[in-house]
């Protein structure tokens, strides 16, 4: 049985975010480069390090997906880097649901500006029920 595990920053081994096979990650930075135009032709020119870049290469499938460092969240492929159980969300929440979950990794304070409206659907809910039962 293939593992499920979610892609986090540093770590050996996880789910691919491109490719979904749970495979070992090689980490590593990003150099920079210039390319010059002279009399001569061009010439490539190593710039240095870039600062809070870092890829992770899955052995599966040998694709990068992009990663900052201060952050340390994944900033491409623009998609979560969680997989979320929606099988206990109510289905009149799951688009609300389905949003946070979509926007976490970009934006958790937008993430969490819908829980309100899904606890007001909650709490609604609740009442309705209290009602019935009186």
């Amino acid at each position: 049985m293939e593992k499920d595990v979610n892609p986090e920053f540093g770590k050996d081994a996880f789910n691919c975010p491109l490719c979904g096979a749970y495979a070992k990650q090689q980490w590593s930075g990003a150099d920079g480069y210039d390319m010059m135009t002279s009399a001569h032709g061009h010439k490539v020119m190593p710039t240095g390090r870039i600062a809070d870049l870092a890829f992770s290469r899955c052995e599966r499938c040998k694709r990068n997906a992009v990663w900052t460092t201060s952050k340390r969240i994944m900033v491409y492929p623009d998609k979560p880097a969680r997989t979320f159980d929606t099988t206990e969300v109510p289905k009149e929440h799951a688009s609300d649901y389905d949003e946070a979950c979509a926007v976490i990794h970009l934006s958790p304070k937008a993430s969490a500006a819908l829980q309100p409206k899904m606890l007001a659907g909650y709490t609604s809910g609740a009442r309705v029920l209290r009602k019935n039962t009186k």
